[in-house]
């Protein structure tokens, strides 16, 4: 009985770590163009990723704001501000500039991913 329970346990490892590196090959999505879609209603984004820089575009108002990007491991960035072209208050400034964002894609399917 035992050495079932664990023959059930392995087989379940090795088929479930398989499903997650088949789907979650993050450098697939380390460069492109993407949609990001913010809820509720607060607009579509455009995301134009380079391994290093990522634009992120406010489609109804052409808004840009651009981010310098470190890739931390396979499917985890860093996000640092570099600039807008929308004007920001004071505080909004200091905020960006000492805001370093921190992303983990959780999942990648076929047509989107998941952070």
């Amino acid at each position: 009985m035992n050495k079932l329970l664990i023959l059930i346990i392995l087989f379940s490892s090795v088929f479930f770590t398989g499903c997650v590196s088949k789907y979650n090959n993050c450098t697939e999505i380390k460069t492109g163009s993407f949609y990001y879609y913010v809820k509720p209603n607060y607009g579509e984004y455009l995301i134009l990723r380079s391994d290093t820089i990522q634009k992120e575009i406010l489609v109804s108002k052409k808004d840009t704001a651009i981010w310098k990007i470190k890739w931390i491991n396979e499917c985890t960035y860093s996000a640092t501000f570099i600039s807008s072209n929308s004007p920001m208050s004071e505080t909004e400034s200091y905020f960006y500039a000492k805001y370093i964002g921190i992303t983990e894609i959780i999942s990648i399917n076929k047509d989107y991913y998941i952070v």
